[in-house]
């Protein structure tokens, strides 16, 4: 699930980290974690996985595709996440390729913005819980089992 190939949106996204000033994005075990989140979540195997994830506590509907700009509020407010902590930032490349980063939760404005439109999901580093934008422009959040 993990293609560890060159891809503009991988180039994108850790462009941003640059520009931000996180250079200690790289995950150790990426694939591991990856499939750990994916058998947490989401039942199947479906092309995208918003589109079976279990345990929905909420869908959120923003105008004009701005709800990125309130996953940290979410996230503080819902599972009481520190601003400054850091969280699993999964990025899903036309549902073919998965890219797994860490991230402090108040960058997370800053590295989507400097991108063009991609799914991502959110996950907290105990996999507690898990954030995400589908192509709608929905923010669904899930608790851990």
């Amino acid at each position: 699930m993990l293609n560890e190939q060159n891809s503009e949106l991988r180039a994108e996204i850790e462009d941003a980290f640059s520009k931000a000033g996180i250079d200690d994005y790289v995950v150790v075990n990426a694939t591991a974690i990856i499939e750990k989140i994916k058998k947490n979540y989401v039942s199947r195997n479906p092309r995208a996985w918003w589109l079976s994830l279990e345990n929905k506590i909420d869908t959120l509907h923003y105008e004009d595709n701005a709800g990125y700009k309130y996953v940290s509020e979410i996230v503080e407010n819902k599972f009481s996440q520190a601003h400054n902590s850091y969280v699993f930032f999964l990025a899903d490349e036309d549902n073919e390729q998965m890219y797994l980063y860490k991230t402090p939760l108040s960058a997370l404005v800053f590295v989507i913005e400097q991108c063009r439109y991609f799914e991502y999901y959110v996950v907290s580093e105990e996999l507690a819980w898990l954030v995400c934008e589908n192509d709608h422009g929905e923010i669904i959040v899930c608790s851990a089992n």
